[in-house]
């Protein structure tokens, strides 16, 4: 080849180490991105890391080395099974019938229609439980009422025998076997409402039949059945057993009020209310809270439960795995030490007397919400309405001492023949000190009315209200809270007709929730906690069981 031809050729040669290095530099450009997105995975870990340290060096400091769940349960009270009231709740779940208590019919009770009851169209008659729960403390049952009463308590006479064995039991706790997934853990402690409500009726036929002090002793037991929960920790455990303290308080103010209890009797139920009242039920729910979520969020972050099962929290079915479940270890972790650093904030809130604790339960609220809004997806799935639950406990506290109170006030006028002037007048003979309203720090108020007396707090809108009572609907704004007492004349009325129930009144939800569900219904956790944070009453729970665990 001449030298001209290979000039001609190298224009053709030279662009090729051109291509090459833009290939290079692809490469190294490619390379740097990757390792920047490294780095910042890296800070972004550590920040996490570094957030979580601190907010579980923070609960260390409240609980040192016994704030985990493991922890929590290696510390929790051990009881000798022939003390142990929640076995007995337990046996008494078993023996009670599907659905208990039955609709006895009888040709004493007719159709709302020909009594001329204004029914709503599709809407069946109240059954007689329902009836008998609506009937006011002072008046006694007619005679269908108590027949069916009567009928539905001779069905099931051997869970009658066992739930009376609750009677002077004062200790409990239910067998809970925390689940490596805790979607899988069974917690039974929602069957106390089952003997709460089975030992309800016994108390209001004794009342019923002239019998005060056995009454007053199915009370005990009513409260026997709430402690059967302990310090189970878990913030649906605490509601159960709120739950069934407000029965008792209930059931307690409907015996007054249909005869006169010995003093003995008096003093014994009061001695349990005070005790009762004085239980630190919401601390150690939110921090067997604190520990339950920190376990979960674990184990998201180890693989072992999936994103998507968080909505089983709310009763569907657990899901398969899919697409989002991958992203949930670092959603998890992304979100662990703020949830974590929240929760330690609700227990030092928790820590404060009951009527020092709205301010900081609201601001709380606040930054949940704000988190929530942020897109933070686990936050908003996992955090509890705590808020709720702190109102729930005020409302257990006051209405506990309000019953007390009310037991104090009964045993002066057995004493004196007369109603005192003032709660003062009770210290220190019947009470060691008049009990602090919940909401605000003020002692119980105290009213006069024209046939008995009045002892109340000032219920969750803050406002004294002059003891107006909202039996249907206890969170309605204008009502305030307590324990009614009647003058003897004004005991045992005559047996009225009840007016129907309105429309907008709520059933009770587990009698709605398991209807139809057999024999194996559950109710899960959520929707329990959601049921009694409205109000509602927890009194056909003998055929659901309460699962999965929450947080």
């Amino acid at each position: 080849m001449s030298q001209e031809q290979a000039v001609d050729h190298l224009p053709e040669i030279l662009p090729k180490p051109q291509r090459r290095r833009w290939g290079l530099w692809l490469g190294v450009g490619f390379l740097l991105f990757v390792l920047w997105l490294a780095i910042l995975y890296a800070l972004l870990t550590y920040w996490m890391d570094r957030g979580l340290r601190e907010a579980m060096a923070a609960a260390d400091r409240d609980s040192p080395g016994a704030w985990q769940l493991e922890d929590i349960e290696a510390h929790r009270e051990q009881i000798p099974d022939e003390e142990n009231a929640a076995l007995v709740v337990l046996k008494v779940k078993r023996l009670l019938p599907v659905n208990w208590p039955f609709e006895i019919k009888s040709s004493d009770q007719k159709p709302a229609e020909e009594k001329g009851d204004s029914a709503r169209p599709g809407v069946p008659p109240p059954t007689w439980d329902v009836k008998l729960n609506d009937l006011p403390p002072e008046v006694k049952a007619d005679a269908a009422l108590l027949r069916s009463l009567r009928a539905s308590l001779a069905r099931v006479q051997p869970a009658r025998a066992e739930a009376r064995k609750l009677i002077g039991m004062a200790r409990g706790r239910f067998p809970l076997q925390w689940d490596d997934d805790i979607f899988l853990t069974k917690v039974n402690s929602g069957d106390a409402s089952t003997a709460t409500n089975l030992l309800r009726n016994e108390a209001t036929l004794a009342s019923q039949d002239g019998d005060a002090d056995s009454a007053v002793a199915f009370v005990r037991g009513m409260l026997g059945a709430a402690r059967a929960v302990g310090d189970e920790p878990l913030l649906v455990s605490a509601l159960v057993r709120f739950t069934c303290d407000a029965q008792a308080s209930e059931a307690l103010e409907r015996v007054l009020a249909q005869g006169e209890p010995s003093a003995r009797e008096l003093e014994a139920v009061q001695a349990l209310l005070e005790k009762e009242a004085a239980e630190p039920l919401f601390l150690q729910a939110v921090r067997g809270e604190r520990a339950s979520i920190h376990k979960l969020l674990l184990s998201m972050q180890h693989g072992t439960t999936d994103l998507s099962e968080l909505e089983w929290l709310s009763g569907r079915p657990r899901p398969r795995k899919n697409f989002v479940d991958y992203f949930g270890p670092t959603l998890a972790r992304y979100s662990h030490d703020h949830i974590l650093a929240f929760m330690n904030q609700y227990v030092e809130a928790a820590k404060l007397p009951p009527e020092k604790q709205p301010p900081l339960m609201d601001n709380l609220e606040q930054k949940v919400r704000k988190a929530k809004a942020e897109y933070d997806i686990v936050t908003h799935l996992l955090m509890p309405a705590i808020t709720k639950v702190s109102n729930a406990y005020r409302r257990n506290v006051g209405n506990l001492r309000c019953a007390s109170v009310g037991l104090a006030l009964e045993r002066y006028r057995r004493d004196h023949g007369r109603w005192p002037d003032s709660l003062d007048a009770l210290v220190p003979k019947y009470l060691a000190a008049v009990p602090k309203d919940p909401q605000d720090g003020k002692p119980l108020r105290f009213k006069r009315l024209p046939d008995g007396v009045l002892v109340y707090w000032i219920g969750h809108d803050g406002i004294d209200d002059g003891g107006k009572f909202n039996r249907r609907n206890p969170w309605a704004q204008g009502s305030d809270q307590g324990f009614q007492l009647w003058d003897v004349k004004q005991r045992r009325q005559p047996a009225r007709e009840l007016l129907t129930q309105p429309a907008e009144e709520r059933a009770p939800m587990l009698e709605r929730g398991c209807a139809g569900r057999g024999a194996a219904a559950t109710i899960s956790s959520a929707e329990l906690t959601d049921a009694i944070l409205q109000g509602d009453e927890v009194i056909a729970a003998g055929s659901c069981d309460v699962k999965p665990a929450a947080p």
